[in-house]
């Protein structure tokens, strides 16, 4: 299992802020975005994102 530490206030990439649901981004949503979008593009099939309350996930 990879595991990913989230930084603070990232920017969207282009691909992924296309399809973001929400006009501004709460703490850590673009880097978690950002990371399932490259794993993705990776290759990779299954995903589990583990979150806290309050993340805000789409």
């Amino acid at each position: 299992m990879k595991v990913v530490e989230l930084k603070p206030d990232e920017r969207l990439i282009k691909e992924v802020q296309e399809y973001f649901p929400h006009p501004t981004l709460r703490k850590y949503q673009a880097d978690l975005a950002n990371n399932v979008y490259r794993y993705l593009r990776e290759g990779f099939k299954n995903i589990v994102v583990e979150c806290p309350t309050g993340l805000g996930k789409a």
